[in-house]
């Protein structure tokens, strides 16, 4: 494994997880605001105007291969594993000499110029799936649920083309949100996850973000939170975001 400064930096990744449209960008951005690195991230489009927060490498040559060569859905949707899916270390990304999580995300991580000074942070909803291998790997990690209510994010992803061409009927995202909610209670029960509400920090209640950076060594600051988090973007409760065709998350 690469050197880092502060190897206890590294083994102690903040992973942000939930369902899909729940704000786990809102939460993720917070929290790279406060200080948490995040590397070279996927870009915002119309759908997540302030970013995605999401490793861009890690989501597409580790995240999506391991649910793509499980022959389930590498976008997270339909079909899901099974609840107890842990594949790692049966699944090695191409060019792997070794299956081992934690050695290959620290050389991604230090080819992108992660050197360990400061916490690092990698955010994406099908960790939801995947939270055993990450568990293994990275036993100490800070683990970050973020909640939204069902209906909003039922309108949510109906509203979202990445997402509704999934499914327009409300009963499958039911059963989607109950299938993620399942998995995250495991989560939680076996990591004392964090909880996050995106809507309050949606509206600007920073409470529950600013806690958990102080809990993490950081210094929030209100103003650049307060700039940061643009409500007219979250639509929480809001007019639908605009018609288009981002690529899938």
């Amino acid at each position: 494994m690469p050197d880092f400064a502060h190897p206890s930096r590294f083994d102690t990744p903040v992973f942000v997880t939930g369902l899909p449209r729940s704000g786990t960008s809102l939460v993720a951005g917070c929290l790279t605001t406060c200080g948490l690195w995040t590397g070279t991230i996927v870009p915002a489009n119309p759908f997540n105007p302030k970013g995605y927060f999401e490793h861009a490498v890690i989501r597409e040559q580790i995240v999506k291969p391991i649910l793509a060569g499980s022959r389930v859905d590498p976008l997270g949707v339909a079909p899901l594993p099974p609840e107890d899916f842990a594949p790692w270390p049966s699944f090695a990304p191409p060019g792997a000499a070794a299956l081992d999580l934690h050695g290959i995300l620290a050389r991604i991580l230090k080819a992108e110029g992660y050197d360990g000074t400061r916490p690092w942070l990698y955010k994406d909803t099908k960790l939801t799936l995947l939270w055993r291998s990450f568990h293994r790997a990275f036993p100490a990690a800070r683990w970050v649920v973020v909640r939204r209510p069902r209906a909003d994010f039922i309108r949510s992803c109906r509203a979202t083309p990445f997402m509704a061409r999934h499914s327009d009927d409300p009963a499958f995202w039911e059963g989607f949100a109950a299938a993620y909610e399942a998995r995250l209670a495991q989560l939680i029960e076996a990591t004392g996850a964090t909880e996050i509400d995106s809507a309050p920090l949606a509206r600007g209640d920073f409470t529950g973000v600013t806690a958990l950076a102080r809990s993490l060594g950081l210094r929030p600051d209100r103003a650049a939170l307060t700039a940061f988090v643009a409500p007219e973007h979250w639509h929480f409760g809001a007019a639908a975001p605009p018609k288009a065709n981002p690529p899938p998350a």
